[in-house]
């Protein structure tokens, strides 16, 4: 209290900066149609579009064989038909190994890679 009976009152004022999180949600569109998107999506993430129909019978029984069986395995010299299929999945030039690559195959998704073993 002060001489002349009112209250005295003490005001301190303080600055501080606060940092505050953003979230930030977007949308991009990328196609306008099924068919737009399809493209997109298989331009992005497929390495490799067959058909059976274009496949010729010998690659694609060995590409069928490897997709039952998760494996395939042939020595040196590779057969042409194996050759013609590493080709077509873009393995052809491969010296060692590619792994990771996606291949789309009578409407179903597959990974696929090459390794040469030459021990």
């Amino acid at each position: 209290m002060t001489d002349s009976g009112a209250w005295a009152y003490r005001v301190d004022i303080t600055t501080e900066q606060l940092t505050e999180t953003a979230h930030t949600a977007f949308a991009v569109e990328v196609a306008s149609s099924q068919s737009d998107f399809r493209k997109v999506v298989f331009g992005s993430r497929i390495d490799t579009e067959l058909s059976p129909d274009a496949l010729p019978a010998e690659p694609q029984e060995i590409l069928e064989q490897a997709i039952a069986e998760e494996t395939y395995t042939e020595e040196a010299p590779i057969t042409e038909a194996f050759e013609r299929l590493l080709d077509l999945l873009g393995l052809g030039a491969v010296d060692t190994a590619e792994n990771g690559k996606q291949l789309w195959y009578n409407d179903e998704f597959y990974r696929y890679g090459l390794y040469i073993n030459t021990n």
